[in-house]
């Protein structure tokens, strides 16, 4: 049986790179005043980053993980004779792993042909788990998804999520770090790096005054853990003056 592939479109994986590797992407929607858009599809990547920056906006825009039936629709879609291996970002973040939990009840026979994964992180770190589930795929072709299932299970606590932020305005409405927090870094123009791992919440692990400062930390924090020695695939996501958004490439692989 072929094997394909589900995520959301929180992975942050280009859209060519996805329909390259075969990847159905399911978008999450983005909740502007009243109004309700398929990210990716009736709101690119530049064009919600300029509605954020917009303060007539930004307080106002909100995000919800793609419904069950959002998953339905894309596992039907694909060929009846499939495997689906659906893969999601982690179940502590996001209530997308839960929610194609209920549409594999909702397909016939979907406890026979669909596998949920949480996979532990977000973004870039999702995207990463999406890939190299692709990339087993492509060298055995033949393969069936139990035996992708434990190399993922072995990925997955050496996945880190390292960023930094120019301001904290949207993780703070979303939750994900304190009032105080965003009102700090917007007086004192401070850039924090955070780390997610896994776990239940987004850590601070430094502060700086400057970009250069925190990516230089970012770096120091990836060379000293042992975990990521020697690191397999590393990947950068960045955004540019709220106008231009860039997704996840691939970067060479780290020399010594």
């Amino acid at each position: 049986m072929p094997i394909k592939i589900v995520t959301d479109s929180s992975c942050d994986l280009m859209s060519a790179l996805a329909h390259s590797k075969g990847v159905s992407v399911v978008p999450v929607h983005i909740g502007i005043g009243s109004h309700t858009y398929r990210d990716g599809l009736d709101l690119t990547p530049p064009e919600l980053l300029a509605k954020l920056a917009d303060p007539r906006l930004g307080g106002t825009i909100t995000t919800a993980h793609p419904t069950p039936q959002d998953f339905l629709e894309a596992y039907q879609a694909l060929p009846a004779e499939c495997q689906i291996l659906s893969i999601h970002p982690s179940s502590s973040l996001s209530g997308s792993y839960n929610a194609a939990l209920q549409a594999r009840k909702l397909l016939p026979q979907g406890e026979e042909r669909v596998w949920v994964v949480d996979s532990g992180s977000v973004s870039i770190g999702l995207a990463l788990f999406v890939l190299e589930a692709c990339e087993m795929i492509v060298a055995s072709p033949h393969l069936k998804v139990a035996e992708i299932l434990p190399r993922l299970e072995e990925l997955r606590p050496r996945l880190r999520l390292l960023f930094t932020a120019s301001n904290l305005r949207s993780l703070a409405r979303g939750g994900r770090v304190s009032q105080a927090a965003s009102r700090i870094s917007s007086m004192l123009s401070v850039n924090y790096v955070f780390k997610y791992d896994g776990q239940k919440s987004i850590v601070a692990i430094a502060q700086t005054f400057d970009l250069d400062s925190a990516l230089d930390i970012i770096v120091q924090r990836l060379q000293a853990d042992d975990l990521l020695t020697p690191i397999k695939r590393l990947y950068i996501g960045y955004t540019h003056n709220f106008h231009t958004s860039c997704r996840p490439s691939e970067a060479e692989e780290p020399s010594d």
